[in-house]
């Protein structure tokens, strides 16, 4: 059972990181391979420090079942470690921006345009919407052939 339910959540864990890397890369322009290549770098770094964090934890116990600090077992503590990483991240997604090509896409130009200026500056926050735009229209035409 235990390894139907490990099996089940490698799936549910990896469909979703192979559809990022597709979105990214779709959404990233000229960009696109540092993104992508970014984002599996940052997995990997992540998944290689969860694999040692996890292989000291087992390693000062003696084994993945003994116990290691006030009474738990070891692979108890390496569940519970992500709670650090885990809270990082949620705190960190408060100060991410609304995307701006979703804004543009919305109709929201002006949201659009000062998340760019906050990013960019006010020169290039103007170009870059236009560009986005370009963008979404082409995106737009494409889809508009396929469907015929």
């Amino acid at each position: 059972m235990m390894i139907l339910a490990r099996f089940a959540a490698g799936v549910g864990w990896a469909r979703p990181a192979c559809y990022r890397r597709i979105y990214q890369r779709s959404d990233a322009g000229e960009h696109a391979g540092s993104t992508v290549e970014f984002a599996a770098d940052h997995d990997h770094s992540g998944l290689t420090g969860a694999f040692f964090a996890n292989y000291f934890l087992a390693y000062s116990a003696g084994k993945s079942t003994d116990p290691l600090w006030l009474g738990f077992p070891a692979w108890r503590w390496m569940f519970w470690m992500q709670i650090f990483p885990a809270s990082v991240f949620f705190l960190t997604l408060l100060f991410i921006p609304e995307s701006p090509r979703y804004l543009v896409a919305r109709g929201r130009y002006e949201e659009a345009k000062a998340v760019l200026t906050r990013l960019f500056g006010a020169a290039t926050a103007a170009s870059k919407s236009m560009e986005i735009r370009g963008s979404l229209a082409a995106t737009i035409l494409r889809a508009e052939r396929f469907d015929r």
